[in-house]
């Protein structure tokens, strides 16, 4: 009897170790997906994938250089709105749109690189010319849905809200810089000149370089609405494709 009671008791405790052992694993996994998760909503995946291998910040966050396609967007009567409305308003308000951009830039397979003030930047990292024209096209498209959800945004709120967008493409220096709060930033004269662009541009509209106008030739981009903003370019100024008159500036 004795010795049944033994082997009793082992099985017990081998099944109890066993448990806490994959409800160790299990915890594991959930903390790994929950960093990955986070890590990704930061980063972009390919330096989001290098910082979860390892701690060594000095081999995975060096910059490099890469072709990207970029999207600078500003508001225009946000300050005016700010003071009309007040600040608990605002930050419900911004919430709100911002969290409608950031679908629409996972929609689009992109990465919004920053937010400052009411400003909004998206970036598309490309690993070749294929991968660049792409990203042209889809940025456009995302552009576009932009203004559209800012313009329903304004009906709700029965203000005169809308923005402005600039593009531009080439080559940029990328990667995740800095030890508190590691962030990833790109550098580079596409970065000005979108926003440039975006200074140059008129309300309602989307101000494109001739390099991303040279991208978009021929590619049909679909409208969300009848009366979706007009694509420029600064080498003609002209619609490249159908589109209601934007308002004035």
């Amino acid at each position: 009897h004795a010795s049944s009671v033994i082997v009793f008791i082992a099985k017990v405790w081998m099944q109890t170790s066993e448990r806490k052992l994959w409800v160790l694993m299990g915890d594991k996994l959930v903390e790994q997906s929950r960093k990955q998760k986070l890590l990704t909503d930061l980063l972009p995946p390919f330096y989001a994938k290098n910082l979860l291998k390892g701690p060594n910040l000095e081999r995975d966050c060096m910059s490099q250089q890469q072709m990207a396609c970029v999207l600078f967007s500003d508001l225009s009567g946000f300050t005016a709105l700010t003071d009309k409305l007040g600040a608990s308003i605002i930050v419900q308000v911004m919430h709100g749109l911002w969290c409608c951009f950031d679908a629409l830039v996972q929609k689009h397979d992109m990465y919004k690189m920053d937010t400052v003030g009411d400003a909004y930047i998206v970036i598309a990292l490309c690993n070749s010319i294929d991968g660049l024209k792409e990203a042209c096209e889809e940025m456009a498209n995302l552009a576009q849905e932009m203004i559209v959800t800012l313009e329903d945004f304004s009906t709700t709120l029965e203000e005169n809200i809308s923005m402005r967008i600039g593009i531009d493409c080439g080559d940029v220096i990328a990667g995740v810089m800095g030890r508190i709060q590691p962030r990833f930033h790109a550098h580079g004269t596409v970065m000005a000149n979108a926003q440039r662009l975006e200074g140059m541009c008129i309300k309602g509209s989307i101000l494109v370089s001739p390099l991303v106008a040279c991208q978009l030739q021929h590619t049909p981009v679909v409208y969300p609405t009848a009366s979706s903003p007009g694509v420029r370019s600064t080498g003609s100024h002209s619609p490249l494709f159908p589109a209601s008159a934007a308002t004035g500036a």
